[in-house]
């Protein structure tokens, strides 16, 4: 059985749980899906990390196996660092020498076989190894605002704080046709998922509809969503899924205590 690690979350909610220079565990948080796109909940399955140092050619520079459990909601939660080594020595990354990925292969049968499920940038991730978050900050959100590509399966926001003392701006752009030399596509539909920083998980559905050869703002669509599902306060990472995402680009940013930072938003494809 072909088994994916959805990449939605996994590798995006990972954080330093040190916030040394050289940090030697990660918080990593993942959901994983089986070849329907169902969610694999209460499961015990087999996981082996890497992290890969990009290059030409990229390195391997730890890799790690981890025997979690699934939730009720299919998520898996562990510290990289922790689990039985294969190979390195994550205490002695530098992590301020190169940009870092992070691979995961998943086995849902424990029988030893991993299936491939792709790399997630850390550069796409609150970065506190050697306190990086601090360059994913800007004295002005409207220049700092970065999309990801078009036509992804999914656009990931890995971080967006909630709080009275911060305020978010997300919002799509799905341009014109002819700026493309595509076809003329009809309205898009806005699906959204997210997780928070404890690991709960929630399916907000169809939040909306993205006019096609304009910009939507989806802010108060992802917080009204989050709220009739009880989540009031905290930090999530939200997927974006849209039924025509060909043309369409998608921006975040916020401003939390006075603080701006934009959020790499992340190009999925399946």
């Amino acid at each position: 059985m072909n088994t994916k690690l959805n990449t939605l979350f996994a590798a995006l909610l990972i954080t330093a749980s040190t916030f040394g220079q050289t940090p030697d565990k990660l918080n990593y948080q993942g959901v994983i899906r089986n070849s329907s796109n169902a969610l694999v909940t209460n499961t015990a399955v087999g996981m082996q990390i890497s992290i890969i140092k990009a290059g030409v050619p990229d390195t391997t520079v730890y890799v790690e196996t981890q025997a979690p459990t699934t939730n009720g909601n299919g998520l898996v939660s562990f510290k990289i660092g922790e689990g039985t080594l294969v190979s390195g020595n994550i205490t002695t990354i530098d992590w301020s020498e190169g940009t870092y990925a992070i691979k995961t292969e998943t086995d849902l049968t424990n029988d030893g076989i991993y299936t491939i499920t792709g790399t997630s940038d850390l550069s796409s991730v609150p970065y506190a190894l050697q306190a990086k978050t601090a360059s994913n900050l800007s004295s002005s959100s409207a220049a700092a605002l970065n999309p990801a590509e078009c036509n992804c399966s999914s656009y990931i926001i890995p971080y967006m704080p909630y709080s009275s003392n911060s305020s978010q701006i997300m919002y799509i752009s799905n341009n014109p046709a002819s700026w493309f030399g595509g076809a003329v596509l009809p309205d898009s539909d806005i699906t959204a998922e997210a997780v928070d920083s404890v690991g709960n998980y929630y399916d907000l559905g169809i939040i909306g509809t993205a006019p096609a050869g304009a910009v939507t703002k989806i802010t108060s669509l992802v917080l009204k969503a989050l709220e009739s599902q009880g989540f009031m306060e905290g930090k999530v990472s939200i997927r974006i899924t849209l039924s025509h995402p060909e043309y369409a680009f998608v921006y975040a940013s916020y401003n939390a205590g006075g603080v701006r930072g934009y959020v790499d938003v992340k190009c999925v494809r399946f």
